[in-house]
């Protein structure tokens, strides 16, 4: 996968180098991580891939790039899928979109992309939607563009696509838009304390860290990417069947879990409080990935209430707000499954 010409100049300009792009190191706490690649048809240009011995250089899962605009497919496609499935990496799709302004585009790229993939993704990593080009639409029709793309998809496949970008690309091209947080972010920036999140979404879910990685079984450079997680999270997202994300993670650094309602089987929504801001954040997370209708809310005793409310497959929220020594009410749903509370942690 490449970084747009713009990302790649901003990128190469926060870490430091000027004309080449350096191999990064992971974060400090990248034990706790899963590590991947993925690949386009470059890598298989430049040599035949051994996905053996990539699995056994300690990569768990990799994204291939199958498709790009309406009219071309990766030729090798099909033989990295089967390959990587056979070497027991976790594997998943991209499309790298090309929009324009004619009717029906976003629509005619989503439908090809999956007559490439299939519809069965069962065991595999949700299909994915690279978004690094802009094709002279403005922020306005380009986000336009993207929904209707990852509706067409999820509604062929019964996913919940992924979205890759980078973010002086989101910031500038997307308008910075908030109208994406229930599909899983995929970011691309090369920094060694962790990427510059976009969007308003509380988390990534993948870290694309260097397009200069060495691995075994590849020659030359090939993309590396971070999971935040444990391998049977990831394994949980490629079944469809669970939720990767938790509260602290959709929060953030700081919140802390002070109590929680059970919505059921459905799912959970937590209230967590972040002591050095004296802020309280509700979220509710899904007990599984079935795009239903989900809401978050926290009120402050004296203020309105904040909502955050839709049809998410993940969670809803995060909700904020600052309430040193003042009573909360705070609750959310999942379908019919509902929890409201009263006033209470009051100091």
């Amino acid at each position: 996968m490449r970084i747009g010409t713009a990302l790649a100049a901003v990128v190469l300009a926060a870490v430091g180098y000027a004309g080449v792009t350096m191999w990064k190191a992971p974060p400090a706490d990248a034990a706790a991580q899963v590590e991947g690649l993925d690949v386009s048809s470059h890598q298989n240009e430049r040599g035949t891939i051994s996905w053996t011995q990539v699995r056994g250089a300690g990569q768990s899962f990799v994204y291939l790039k199958a498709t790009e605009g309406v009219s071309y497919t990766n030729p090798y496609y099909a033989g990295n899928n089967s390959g990587a499935r056979t070497a027991g990496l976790l594997r998943g799709a991209y499309h790298f979109a090309r929009p324009d302004s004619s009717a029906g585009d976003a629509v005619a790229e989503a439908r090809y992309f999956v007559s490439v993939t299939g519809t069965a993704l069962a065991g595999q990593l949700p299909p994915a939607l690279d978004i690094e080009a802009n094709d002279g639409l403005s922020p306005t029709a380009l986000v336009a563009w993207a929904k209707a793309f990852l509706a067409e998809v999820e509604r062929l496949t019964g996913r919940v696509p992924v979205i890759y970008t980078g973010p002086a690309f989101w910031r500038s091209a997307m308008g910075d838009s908030r109208e994406f947080h229930r599909h899983p972010l995929w970011i691309a920036q090369y920094s060694t304390g962790g990427p510059s999140i976009p969007g308003g979404w509380p988390a990534y879910t993948f870290w694309q860290n260097t397009s200069s990685f060495r691995v075994a079984g590849i020659t030359g450079n090939v993309d590396h990417n971070f999971f935040p997680g444990t391998l049977a999270q990831l394994q949980a997202l490629a079944a469809g069947t669970n939720n990767p994300h938790t509260p602290t993670g959709v929060c953030g650094a700081g919140y802390d879990v002070i109590d929680q309602a059970p919505l059921g089987s459905a799912g959970t929504v937590y209230l967590l409080y972040n002591a050095g801001k004296a802020d309280n954040c509700v979220v509710t997370i899904k007990a599984g990935t079935t795009v239903e209708a989900t809401s978050a809310y926290l009120e402050v005793r004296g203020r309105a209430r904040v909502t955050d409310s839709g049809s998410f497959a993940f969670y809803a929220g995060p909700v904020r707000a600052s309430a040193p020594s003042t009573c909360v009410k705070w609750g959310g749903s999942v379908g019919a499954a509902a929890y409201n509370s009263p006033f209470e942690h009051c100091d």
